[in-house]
């Protein structure tokens, strides 16, 4: 989109080669944009539930997807006073919506920062006549005019997350992984892996993140838990050779399905390839995945799921490891 190649706060191919001290990219906040009648830019709130799921269902999507949440889904973001959705109105009617919300309470980063009121724009979505307009690129820049106004005197700091067909050339995305896939039913879990609630997978989640971060190896974490939906289940295992280590899976409701009808789930974070498969026994539908995979998956035909950082700069641009435990717009 013609909005990234054009702000301060995103960061040139160029300026990737070189390494740079952690902090802001631009500390100021940037002008709002401006639009003209008939378009009008408003936040959303709860009363705007229906008006979103009836554009979700039928202008978000890709080739193969479509989205299926009802208004359920959307009604927890709406009410959270921390997640900021921007709705761009024309003649009163809904045509895009955009999100910020938060990453987590603190994000941390493997280069030794720690930044509170980092987000994740999402649930960018517009109307299909409207496409190729830059009205997509109009909302990015909505929301990081507001966003940078609401953060004041922080600046605002984002990831954007996004699938891609293929992998950039000049990588400035913070993360490029592939998508594998595999069609399930679901069934019993193995001896050993149990169901439990977040509060209980949170204490061995803390442990996981503090020691990616302590490896070496460049990673953006939080230890925050985001499953608002509903719609996320966690799978603890048994202990590995290393007794700190618990092996898990988190399987989420993507709120997405196939044209013809199959429900898309995801593994948000596995500590093994083992795990994954674990993980094909708690839905019935296709479950995607960016964690390694062992056979039976099918892979390289599904384009990459990838992360780019605003506003911030990151450990390392291509390879770093987001380790979130969230539900995606």
């Amino acid at each position: 989109m013609g909005f990234w190649s054009t702000t301060a706060a995103a960061p040139s191919w160029w300026s990737t080669w070189v390494s740079h001290t952690p902090g802001y990219l631009r500390p100021e906040p940037p002008p709002l944009p401006l639009m003209a009648p008939p378009f009008s830019l408003s936040h959303l709130t709860t009363a705007d539930a229906g008006a979103v799921t009836a554009l979700w269902q039928s202008h978000y999507g890709g080739d193969d997807w479509t989205w299926v949440g009802g208004p359920e889904a959307l009604l927890p973001y709406l009410r959270d006073h921390q997640v900021v959705g921007l709705a761009l109105r024309r003649d009163g009617d809904l045509v895009a919506t955009i999100f910020a919300v938060p990453f987590g309470e603190t994000t941390r980063m493997s280069h030794g920062a720690s930044v509170a009121g980092f987000y994740v724009v999402e649930g960018l979505v517009v109307h299909e006549a409207l496409r190729g307009q830059g009205v997509a690129g109009w909302m990015i820049a909505a929301i990081d005019g507001t966003m940078s106004r609401l953060s004041a005197p922080r600046p605002f700091a984002c990831l954007w997350a996004r699938e891609l067909a293929v992998r950039p050339a000049f990588p400035t995305v913070v993360s490029c992984r592939p998508y594998a896939w595999k069609a399930c039913e679901k069934g019993i879990l193995p001896e050993g892996w149990t169901l439990c609630s977040a509060a209980t997978f949170a204490s061995h989640w803390s442990a996981i993140v503090e020691a990616a971060l302590a490896a070496g190896a460049p990673v953006i974490a939080t230890t925050s838990i985001d499953a608002r939906r509903g719609g996320v289940s966690f799978v603890l295992g048994p202990r590995g050779t290393d007794s700190l280590r618990v092996e898990g899976v988190v399987v989420s409701d993507t709120c997405r399905a196939t044209k013809d009808g199959q429900h898309i789930y995801e593994v948000v974070w596995a500590s093994s390839a083992v795990a994954v498969d674990v993980a094909t026994t708690l839905v019935t539908g296709l479950l995607f995945t960016t964690c390694a995979v062992r056979t039976g998956w099918s892979t390289g035909t599904s384009g990459f799921h990838a992360y780019s950082i605003y506003n911030y700069w990151p450990p390392a641009f291509g390879s770093c490891e987001i380790l979130a435990l969230r539900e995606e717009l």
